[in-house]
C-alpha cells in the first residue's frame, strides 16, 4: 500500500524540529497544480510556516502569481515576507545579453530575438545554438524585422509609471505576451476591421490597462524607419500588405532599404552601441566589483588573435561593473639557439557574476610584441578610455601559460 506522502512529510517536519539550524525548503512547479495547492500546505503545515526553523521559498508560474497578487486575503501574504517577480529581459538589457554572451554586433538580429524570445535568456541561447541570422534575402525575416521593430515600439509606448516595481514588471511581461499573440494574428489573417482586431486584444489581454483602443492607436502612429508600411489603415479596416519591391541589405554597419518602384534608399545604423546604454560613459563612473567568490576558469580563446576585439572587448564592455581584476599577462620566449626573443601576450579578466559566482575569463596568447601586437594593444587602449585599470606582469623564468593563468587566479580565491 502506497504511504500517504503528506504523512512523510510530517515525518520530515519532526526530524526538522529536533535539529539545531535552519532550513530552506523550496517548492517548485506549482504550476502543474491547482492554486488550491498552496492553500493545502498552508492550511495543513501552518505550525511548519510559522514556528519551525525552516525557511520557504515558493517558485510558481505567472498564473498562479497574478490570482495571489488579486487575493487580499491570500495565505501567501499571510505566512510569506514578500512575492518577488523575476521578470524577463527589457529591451536594452537584451541587447546588452546578446552582444555580451554571443558577441552579437548587428542590430536587426537582436531586435527579432527580442521579439522571439520576449526577452527570456533560454529562448536566445536556443537561437544561437542552432545558429539564428537574419537572412534578408528571405522576405519571411524581413517580416519578422518589421514585426519586431513595430512590437519594440508599442511596448516602449506604454507606461506602466504608478505601480510598485513587482507589479510594473509583471504587467510589462503580460502586455509583451498579449502585444506578440496580436501582431501575429493581424499577420495571419491579413486583413480585418478594426473592431475584430480590438475584440481579439480584449479577450487576450490580461491587464486592464492599456485600453485596446490605445494599442490600436500605437499600431496605427507607428512610423517604419525603413519605410515598408506594411500595416495600413483604411476607413475601418486594418490591412497587412508585403512590399515586395523594396529590398533590404546589410552594408557595414549599416542596414539599407532600396525602394524599386521609387527609386529610393534609406540607410540606417545597424551597430549594437552598447555604451548609449551605460552611464559609465559619463565621467566619473568606475567598475567597483569586489567579491570573494570562488573563481571558475572560461578560455575565451586559444592563440587566436580575433578574441580580443571579438569576444574579450564584448565580455568587458557588457560586464563593466562587475569587472574584479584585469591581468596583461607577458610571457617571455626563447627562440632555439637563443637566436629571438619576444613575449607572448594573454589577458585574464576576472567577472563577478553577482549570483555567487566569478569566472576568469582569458585569451591564451594569439598576441606577441613581435606579430599581431596590435590586437591586445588596442583593447587595452579602449580600457584605458573607460577608465578601467590593468596590471602588467612578465613571466620570464619558463612557465607555462596554464601555470601562469592558475598561479594569478590562486592569488584571487
Amino acid at each position: 500500500m502506497q504511504e500517504d506522502p503528506h504523512e512523510l512529510f510530517r515525518e520530515l517536519l519532526n526530524e526538522i524540529e529536533s535539529l539545531d539550524t535552519r532550513l530552506i525548503f523550496i517548492f517548485d512547479e506549482v504550476d502543474k497544480c491547482d492554486t488550491t495547492f498552496l492553500d493545502e500546505i498552508f492550511n495543513r503545515y501552518k505550525d511548519l510556516l510559522t514556528n519551525f526553523k525552516v525557511f520557504c521559498i515558493f517558485i510558481t508560474d505567472e498564473k498562479i502569481y497574478k490570482a495571489y497578487l488579486k487575493s487580499n486575503d491570500s495565505l501567501l501574504f499571510t505566512y510569506f515576507i514578500k512575492a518577488f517577480y523575476l521578470s524577463t529581459m527589457s529591451y536594452e538589457e537584451t541587447l546588452r545579453f546578446c552582444f555580451g554572451q554571443h558577441c552579437e554586433e548587428e542590430l536587426c538580429n537582436a531586435d527579432v530575438l527580442y521579439y522571439i524570445s520576449l526577452g527570456n535568456t533560454r529562448i536566445i541561447n536556443i537561437n544561437y545554438k542552432t545558429h539564428f541570422r537574419l537572412d534578408l534575402y528571405n522576405y519571411s525575416h524581413v517580416v519578422l524585422l518589421y514585426k519586431a521593430r513595430l512590437f519594440h515600439y508599442i511596448i516602449e509606448s506604454i507606461r506602466y509609471d504608478l505601480d510598485i516595481e513587482d507589479v510594473r514588471m509583471f504587467k510589462k511581461d503580460m502586455l509583451k505576451v498579449n502585444i506578440q499573440a496580436l501582431i501575429e494574428f493581424l499577420f495571419d489573417i491579413k486583413e480585418c476591421q478594426i473592431s475584430i482586431a480590438t475584440d481579439y486584444i480584449n479577450n487576450i489581454k490580461t491587464n486592464r490597462y492599456p485600453e485596446a483602443s490605445e494599442i490600436m492607436e500605437c499600431i496605427r502612429n507607428y512610423k517604419d524607419s525603413l519605410q515598408m508600411e506594411m500595416i495600413k489603415f483604411e476607413n475601418d479596416r486594418i490591412i497587412i500588405k508585403y512590399n515586395n519591391a523594396m529590398n533590404l541589405y546589410i552594408s557595414g554597419d549599416s542596414l539599407g532599404a532600396h525602394n524599386h518602384n521609387l527609386n529610393k534608399e534609406i540607410t540606417l545604423n545597424n551597430r549594437i552601441r552598447i555604451e548609449s546604454f551605460y552611464p559609465f560613459f559619463q565621467k566619473g563612473m568606475v567598475s567597483y566589483a569586489n567579491s570573494a567568490a570562488t573563481i571558475q576558469l572560461v578560455k575565451l580563446g586559444d592563440n587566436e588573435p580575433e578574441a580580443y576585439q571579438e569576444a574579450m572587448e564584448h565580455l568587458l564592455i557588457s560586464n563593466y561593473f562587475n569587472i574584479n581584476n584585469i591581468t596583461w599577462i607577458k610571457r617571455v620566449r626563447e627562440g632555439g639557439e637563443g637566436w629571438y626573443t619576444d613575449e607572448e601576450y594573454s589577458l585574464l579578466v576576472i567577472i563577478d557574476s553577482g549570483i555567487g559566482r566569478r569566472y576568469a575569463f582569458y585569451n591564451e596568447a594569439g598576441s606577441y610584441s613581435s606579430e599581431k601586437s596590435r590586437c591586445i594593444i588596442d583593447l587595452l587602449k579602449k580600457i584605458k578610455e573607460l577608465d578601467i585599470n590593468y596590471t602588467e606582469k612578465i613571466f620570464s623564468n619558463g612557465e607555462t601559460s596554464e601555470h601562469i593563468i592558475q598561479q594569478i587566479v590562486n592569488r584571487y580565491n
